[in-house]
């Protein structure tokens, strides 16, 4: 990911294997629910090729509200599927400091993630992939843009790597 990229680039190896232990674990979660971009887009051009436009706007509303109650349940299952993982992985001490702050920040942007599942499904169901490819566009060029800013400039370390992505992630979420 951009995040390991940014941080490869550093003299502390600590800095970037705790970004991707954080990376995993919030990557594992959030992959897991991508199926609402596949099932949005399916039965989105369904309905399109229906012409039903109540349809249509049903979809998306289910898409959005399926997504805030998954962040919802994704916000109390969370820390215990992170202690599970980290139990596995079995970090240092250091390492398990930081990739569990980075985590714990990303997990902040889990609802801009998945209603821009949903976002982006039904656009390509509408036969509308500019608006994804927007979307997607800016969200890893402001967290590129941002991850350099608050590691290079403001010396923020795993934080600001985290921080810069959920930022990214809200702002394609205002973008769709």
């Amino acid at each position: 990911t951009v995040d390991a990229l940014i941080v490869g680039h550093l003299d502390n190896a600590n800095i970037m294997a705790s970004v991707g232990i954080g990376s995993s674990i919030y990557i594992f979660i959030v992959a897991i629910l991508n199926f609402l971009r596949m099932g949005t887009t399916g039965f989105t051009a369904q309905a399109l090729g229906e012409k039903n436009g109540d349809r249509i706007r049903q979809i998306l509303l289910q898409g959005i509200i399926l997504a805030l109650i998954l962040s919802l349940f994704l916000g109390i299952l969370a820390s215990p599927i992170a202690q599970v993982a980290f139990a596995i992985m079995n970090p240092s001490p250091e390492l398990y400091a930081g990739a569990s702050s980075f985590f714990s920040w990303r997990l902040l942007g889990v609802p801009a993630t998945l209603i821009n599942f949903a976002l982006i499904g039904w656009f390509l169901g509408m036969q509308t992939s500019r608006i994804p490819l927007y979307m997607l566009l800016t969200t890893n060029i402001v967290n590129i843009i941002l991850s350099l800013l608050f590691i290079l400039q403001f010396d923020m370390g795993i934080i600001g790597i985290a921080k810069a992505a959920v930022i990214a992630e809200w702002l394609g979420l205002l973008i769709g």
